[in-house]
């Protein structure tokens, strides 16, 4: 598990540096960016789109709509279901 505060230790702690970005786990997290976290895990966005978010987000919630309003269709199959998906995300 990852601490949220320095803690007390034997060994001596110092801060070498502040506000540079740092790599964990293969990813590169920058000064500003957002931490978003869950029980699945932790993803980076970068400053740079923090604007663009709410548009890709209502995107992303009209198309979940649109398949979960599928599913719960009194018209429902599994071929109709398939052709939505197909549509949106091809295969």
């Amino acid at each position: 598990a990852f601490a949220t505060t320095q803690l007390v230790s034997r060994a001596n702690v110092h801060l070498v540096e502040a506000n540079i970005p740092i790599n964990i786990g293969g990813v590169t997290v920058c000064p500003g960016d957002i931490l978003l976290g869950d029980k699945h895990g932790v993803i980076s966005i970068p400053k740079e789109v923090v604007e663009d978010l709410p548009a890709a987000i209502a995107k992303v919630e009209a198309g979940e709509k649109e398949i979960i309003d599928v599913c719960k269709s009194n018209d429902f199959s599994p071929e109709r279901l398939k052709d939505i998906l197909r549509q949106r995300y091809g295969g």
